[in-house]
């Protein structure tokens, strides 16, 4: 969990990332930090994608709005998940990542 400056105030962010490949699965921005949406086990999780998402983009940008935030933090996943690419992946994308582990964990099921 993060939280997004604006101009008056702040946002709260989680995200559910694939360990392995580094997939955002999902996430969320909420206004206010209630014990629910804080789960400790994804802070660990998600540091480096905190410190990416921040560096590469929110630090870059003047947030005014919950509605920017959300606008930016989804450009931003789209763009992690799909055309960043990972030193620690062998320089693949995490869709690439994923999406190939996915289709073998199903091949091996039916097999």
């Amino acid at each position: 969990i993060t939280y997004i400056r604006l101009e008056q105030g702040f946002v709260y962010l989680v995200a559910i990332i694939d360990w392995y490949s580094r997939y955002i699965l999902s996430w969320k921005l909420t206004i206010s930090l209630e014990s629910e949406f804080c789960v400790s086990a994804l802070e660990e999780a998600i540091e480096r994608f905190w410190r990416s998402l921040k560096q590469e983009k929110i630090y870059l940008i003047i947030l005014t709005t919950v509605k920017e935030a959300k606008n930016a933090i989804n450009e931003y996943v789209k763009f992690y998940n799909n055309e960043r690419m990972h030193q620690s992946l062998q320089y693949f994308t995490p869709a690439k990542v994923y999406y190939n582990n996915s289709n073998l964990m199903a091949e091996n099921c039916i097999s």
